[in-house]
């Protein structure tokens, strides 16, 4: 089992600013390590005397039946996941509003933490890490906790004064709006939104820290062009590497935040599929004009999509917000097929394409499976196509590699330690990830109809 340490929010902000230093050099780094990973790879995938991993070549045509099985049955699943690297080459300049002058004044931030109320430790431990932090913002700034009403006396008394405990009345109907929905759109309405506030959207597990809540200042009163912001999530809070297939299962989201929805938000700011209703900052005017009036079980990318759709754009923060990957196999898929159930019935293209590469895993795998049974050797393969697989799998292994390094490094994981995540990330990543194909499989056969509570205790 991984060590780590326990922090303070003082010193997640160190962390945070530090990761960020080195982040705002992406644009050298990333390319530069992949230019050192891709001969390594190439020697070991062409070099015979390593059978395992060994590609044999046919240099002597540019297409056969090699080429064609790798093309339909191993390729289309990888796009997906390598469109992130890709995108992470792409400068981030997270410092980029930290001299520009105050453009835009705002009247209230205000944290949302929703919970259902069923794990009352983990909201306990959230707003403990972040209430006394909060209040020294002053007035402007301040933590909200959302819940139902029935379950509102778990937390009255519980934390400070200037944390309000808000109950959503059983007999607050909505025309559409269930589960987590239902509540925002009460918040909306009771807090009385107007166009100069703005809301900073957390899950009950989620921990921010004061250099997030800086940035979120920054996004706000220093730029005038975005309505919407979000930022990064790690999922290295309590209980690091404590399961470890889910916690392997959780990078591909991290990979997302720091690739493809960075560079989508940062650059062309559209939401992209991914963004998360955690770590999501949005004006009062963007939540008066959308609202939360929507039965989708991705109330958070519904709401992004149809802000876009009103030519509302979003921009991205250069910050981390840290929660905890869920505690068995089962939540991870049960969470997953509510995912994409809503992805599913949004119909949206982008999402189409992401299930797609998902159940494509499936494909893969049988290929794999029926390779080794039938202990053949895989076919040759022209010598542009192994330049192809290579460069994938530079890409996919070498992403993988940064992702467990940073949220290790963040959460104060000892050297030794990790080197144990590296090695079973390696390993276990692409089999972990044959869990979002089940569950994109079980989306289809049997929907998720509800709002499943994750266990993250």
């Amino acid at each position: 089992m991984v060590e780590y340490n326990r922090r303070t929010s003082s010193w997640d902000a160190q962390r945070s600013r530090r990761i960020f230093q080195v982040a705002q050099y992406n644009w050298i780094l990333i390319p530069l390590l992949l230019a050192i990973a891709y001969p390594i790879t190439y020697r070991l995938l062409d070099n015979p005397e390593t059978s395992y991993f060994h590609i044999p070549v046919d240099d002597s045509t540019s297409w056969n039946w090699g080429a064609f099985i790798w093309l339909v049955m191993v390729l289309p699943s990888k796009p997906f996941h390598h469109f992130s690297m890709l995108a992470a080459c792409w400068p981030c300049n997270p410092f980029r509003l930290t001299e520009t002058p105050t453009i835009r004044n705002f009247s209230r931030l205000l944290i949302c933490l929703v919970t259902r109320g069923d794990q009352e430790d983990v909201v306990r431990r959230s707003v403990l890490a972040m209430q006394d932090m909060i209040s020294t913002f002053g007035p402007k700034v301040s933590l909200h906790i959302l819940t139902e009403e029935a379950n509102s006396y778990k937390f009255r008394r519980t934390f400070d004064e200037h944390v309000p405990v808000h109950g959503v009345p059983a007999s607050h109907k909505c025309r559409l709006a269930k589960y987590k929905a239902r509540s925002l759109e009460w918040f909306r309405i009771h807090m009385r939104l107007q166009d100069d506030d703005w809301v900073l959207h957390i899950d009950e597990e989620t921990v921010i820290d004061e250099y997030c809540i800086e940035k979120c200042f920054d996004f706000i009163t220093k730029q005038n062009s975005n309505e919407i912001g979000t930022g990064v999530i790690h999922y290295n809070l309590e209980g690091f590497w404590n399961c470890i297939l889910p916690t392997i299962g959780d990078l591909s989201r991290v990979q997302d935040d720091w690739g493809r929805c960075q560079w989508s938000a940062n650059y062309r700011q559209r939401a992209s599929l991914g963004i998360h209703g955690a770590f999501f900052l949005c004006s009062g005017k963007v939540e008066n004009a959308v609202t939360w009036e929507t039965a989708h079980l991705t109330e958070d990318y519904w709401f992004l999509l149809r802000a876009m759709k009103q030519n509302f754009r979003i921009g991205w923060i250069p910050a981390i917000a840290r929660e905890v990957s869920p505690r068995s196999v089962g939540d991870y898929v049960r969470q997953r097929r509510r995912w994409y159930t809503g992805i599913r019935t949004l119909g949206q293209l982008e999402g189409k394409w992401v299930l797609f590469c998902w159940l494509w895993g499936f494909v893969d795998l049988a290929y794999l499976l029926w390779r080794f049974a039938a202990g053949s050797s895989p076919e040759p393969v022209p010598r542009w196509l192994l330049c192809v697989i290579v460069f994938e799998l530079s890409c996919f292994r070498l992403f993988t590699a940064l992702i467990v390094f940073v949220q290790d490094w963040d959460a104060a994981v000892s050297w030794s330690s990790m080197m144990y995540s590296q090695v079973m990330a390696q390993l276990l990543r692409p089999y972990v990830d044959l869990l979002d194909s089940y569950a994109v499989v079980l989306s289809l056969l049997v929907p998720e109809k509800g709002f499943y509570i994750v266990q993250k205790k």
